[in-house]
């Protein structure tokens, strides 16, 4: 029995029951309801798979003992009461369990650039917006993930990396579609339109050119339940 806790439209949650077999149980939890019904629509009638709406900073909706597997990508930083959302985590898991947590970590964005100055104001105007969709944010939630999880005292597990490197810049690409929110930070002030525009430019012109970088990392929680 596995639980992704933020599923969103499921992508992760699907890529674990190719592999978990026919009696698994999998089930993803998500904010947003129109991304439930994104997912329920990618695994049709496949009645391993139950997708719910639920408010992440509330009580998860399951029994205590429930879940083999918590898995969560990307979601703690919008959460504000961190403990609690991890004592859920913690109730919902089995004795011995197994969770794995993982985020991106916003302020280790690199775009390869001239203008130095330039790309660290991108990245750290992006940093540190926080979007209307979003109960809290912070960019350095990827390599706070240990000390929260720690700070707990309620599992036992270690920490990996894993670095996204892209050299294509099109839709679709994590790189690119950064470089396309960023656009909605002018109207916010965070910005200039000048200031966008240069920085879109060149990167159009590095890619143009079979020249575009474009790294993040992400930070995974890998461990178990304590009882």
């Amino acid at each position: 029995s596995i639980l992704d806790v933020g599923c969103g439209t499921g992508r992760e949650l699907i890529k674990m029951g190719e592999l978990a077999g026919e009696k698994a149980k999998l089930v993803g939890v998500d904010k947003a309801e129109r991304c439930i019904e994104q997912a329920k629509a990618a695994v049709k009638k496949d009645e391993r798979y139950t997708f719910m709406a639920a408010d992440l900073a509330q009580q998860l909706p399951f029994e205590d003992d429930t879940f083999d597997l918590v898995f969560s990508k990307d979601v703690l930083e919008c959460i504000v009461d961190k403990g609690s959302f991890l004592e859920e985590v913690h109730r919902v898991l089995k004795p011995g369990g197994q969770i794995v947590m993982a985020h991106y970590d916003f302020d280790t964005q690199v775009f390869d650039g001239s203008n130095k100055a330039l790309v660290r104001k991108m990245v750290q105007a992006y940093s540190d917006w926080e979007q209307a969709w979003m109960d809290d944010s912070d960019a350095w939630i990827g390599r706070r993930l240990w000390r929260y999880i720690q700070s707990t005292g309620l599992f036992s597990g270690s920490m990996d990396s894993f670095v996204l490197i892209e050299t294509t810049y099109k839709p679709g690409y994590f790189g690119y579609n950064r470089v396309q929110d960023f656009q909605d930070m002018i109207e916010k002030g965070f910005i200039s339109e000048d200031d966008y525009g240069t920085f879109k430019k060149e990167i159009e012109e590095l890619a143009g050119k079979d020249q575009y970088l474009y790294s993040i990392n992400s930070y995974v929680y890998s461990g178990t339940g304590k009882r």
